[in-house]
């Protein structure tokens, strides 16, 4: 069951909540079987008259916004950016700028990023501090363990 697929009814409607397999391969709607379940359907097993319906259903969707792919600010701020580890980083990396705007070392919109040598948003030691253009400071892969693999910064 791939996410992001689309499950319809026979009718083309979209469905759009819980689903199970049953034992044969089938998707039925709710997240148990129950009286109520009904089989659930690809775009391409539809009939061309619920396919009909299921385009327009997916035009009306497309106009309200969240179908299209647009981003949730609201949603990706509470998940990711309100999150004290983050804020903490954030803090940490905005004192950075600060620091090498002090030094001399960068100027407020130059359109560059202070870059962290070891990738630890958090050491702001001078020595730890270069400015970087955009495309340098964030063509190296970051990992958990590894931290910036970067053996230019």
């Amino acid at each position: 069951m791939a996410k992001g697929v689309k499950h319809y009814k026979k009718d083309g409607t979209v469905w759009g909540g819980a689903y199970h397999k049953m034992p044969d391969g089938s998707l039925h709607t709710n997240k148990t079987h129950t009286k109520s379940s009904v089989r659930l359907y690809h775009y391409g097993e539809l009939s061309d008259t619920a396919k009909k319906k299921a385009m327009s259903q997916r035009k009306k969707m497309a106009v309200g916004g969240v179908a299209t792919g647009e981003r949730n600010y609201r949603k990706e701020y509470d998940n990711y950016h309100a999150d004290p580890t983050q804020v903490k980083r954030r803090t940490s990396r905005n004192a950075a700028r600060g620091a090498l705007i002090k030094a001399g070392a960068a100027r407020k919109g130059d359109g560059k990023d202070v870059a962290h040598r070891n990738g630890n948003p958090t050491d702001n030691r001078r020595g730890n501090l270069s400015v970087q253009r955009p495309a340098q400071n964030r063509s190296f892969a970051r990992t958990k363990t590894a931290g910036k693999r970067n053996s230019r910064a």
